[in-house]
């Protein structure tokens, strides 16, 4: 899966992300990809499309069409994001308390990645937000805050049922990223119009939790086709050019007298006519002479007759034989016409081809997973966490049932298969419920390279 969506939205108010526990109180700083996915379905539904949605998604044998990665934030140009498991957290520091991180910035990620050292003047650690910040940074792109609010009787205008909600409030310039990808080229002409027709409704009618008092509400989403591991990691290097290739030794040259009289006598090798022919027949069977050397023998040069002042003159060939090829050379100019090009990583629209997997690679997952029987992941290796994904339906037929526990493989996983992991969508409404409801676990996932810590 390479071809995707790369959408930012801005907030505008404060969002409400209710934590697994349900505790008022407290707000989780992920909005996750099933959450994501049940309101997109939500939007579907409202737009007249949640039959042909279901059956391209969740009811899919061979996988769904479009998977979306969980939200992050982002400050400014900074996009953080929960880092692969395998890489973080890098080696214990005095200075600073990764551990206490939960979002990185991209370019960090790529660094350790690439096995380069962290450079801890260049990082600081917002404990608000748990971003580890740029150190020009003085503040994360979120705060966890809480807001009061009351129910009114209208009657006797008594205050009743006070209570607390905690929420996400951000900085200007900052706001949540997540991407949208699609299993083909075909899937992304069908359904990119329609989900970003759907994210459009939800930036005005809110994501999350107390959207009738307008919370979850953002500016019109920023959408950015392109290629999902471009999103993500920078473009790999080009390979280094190869060590120059030594050319032979020069022919020794042939003593000149410079005098001018030996000028007279010289023949003309700048001009044109016999002079300029005669000087280059010397220098060729001067070359060979050289070419056909050995370390232990020495051939003498070619004699030639000088007159008085110690001028030489060329003496006419009939045809000079070619040197020798150097096989060096030709090593390299077979190496250099075989030799492709690796992929650059760019966002580009539609990518031409597509890498092979290799066997026994490293996936980071950036969503939520739930695997279905089709996918070999080796879990003996790798590094992953899991987590009890609930909460409540929201429905017209029955509104605030609690839905059946899941347990699920968290985003910053690193699941190590020899295919891209696919997963799949789980019923977890209680019994009886009119209607299927599906707990998302699509993987989303970006492959990286296969290296996990102590």
């Amino acid at each position: 899966m390479r071809l995707g969506i790369l959408v930012r939205l801005r907030p505008t108010g404060p969002w409400r992300i209710g934590p697994d526990s349900g505790a008022r109180d407290r707000v989780e700083t992920i909005y996750h990809s099933d959450s994501m996915y049940s309101a997109v379905t939500a939007a579907m539904a409202r737009l007249g499309k949640l039959e042909e949605w279901l059956a391209a998604t969740a009811a899919n044998a061979e996988g769904s069409e479009v998977r979306f990665s969980s939200c992050y934030p982002f400050q400014r140009k900074t996009m953080f994001v929960v880092p692969p498991q395998s890489v973080w957290p890098p080696p214990a520091s005095a200075k600073i308390r990764y551990k206490g991180a939960k979002f990185v910035p991209l370019q960090l990620v790529a660094s350790l990645l690439a096995d380069q050292p962290v450079d801890e003047g260049r990082w600081l650690l917002d404990g608000a937000s748990e971003c580890l910040l740029p150190s020009d940074r003085n503040e994360g792109p979120f705060r966890s805050t809480l807001r009061s609010s009351a129910s009114v009787d209208r009657v006797t205008h008594a205050s009743v049922d006070v209570h607390t909600t905690a929420c996400l409030e951000f900085s200007p310039g900052c706001g949540l990223w997540f991407l949208v990808g699609f299993a083909s080229r075909e899937a992304r002409e069908k359904w990119a119009g329609p989900v970003k027709t759907a994210l459009r409704l939800l930036a005005d009618t809110g994501f999350g939790g107390e959207r009738s008092q307008g919370w979850g509400r953002s500016e019109m989403p920023e959408f950015v086709d392109g290629d999902l591991p471009g999103f993500v990691l920078p473009p790999r290097k080009p390979k280094p050019p190869k060590a120059a290739i030594v050319a032979p030794p020069e022919a020794a040259k042939l003593a000149v007298d410079t005098s001018p009289a030996a000028e007279e006598s010289q023949p003309n090798r700048d001009g044109d006519g016999a002079g300029s022919a005669e000087g280059a027949s010397v220098d060729a069977r001067a070359s060979e002479a050289n070419e056909n050397a050995t370390p232990t023998v020495e051939e003498p040069l070619p004699s030639h007759q000088g007159d008085e002042t110690g001028s030489v003159e060329a003496q006419p060939v009939e045809s000079v034989a070619a040197p020798p090829a150097d096989p060096r050379e030709s090593e390299a100019k077979e190496a250099e016409s075989t030799d492709e090009d690796e992929p650059s990583g760019e966002a580009v629209e539609e990518p031409a081809t597509e890498e092979p997997i290799p066997a026994h690679q490293a996936w980071w997952m950036l969503s939520l997973f739930t695997p279905n029987a089709s996918d070999e992941v080796d879990w003996t290796r790798g590094k992953y966490a899991l987590v009890v994904r609930s909460g409540r339906i929201e429905s017209d037929a029955r509104h605030g049932d609690l839905k059946t526990p899941a347990n699920m493989i968290q985003e910053g996983s690193v699941l190590v298969s020899d295919a891209e992991p696919r997963g799949g969508a789980r019923n977890v409404a209680p019994e009886n419920f009119p209607h299927p409801v599906y707990r998302a676990g699509f993987a989303l996932a970006i492959p990286i390279p296969l290296r996990v810590t102590s």
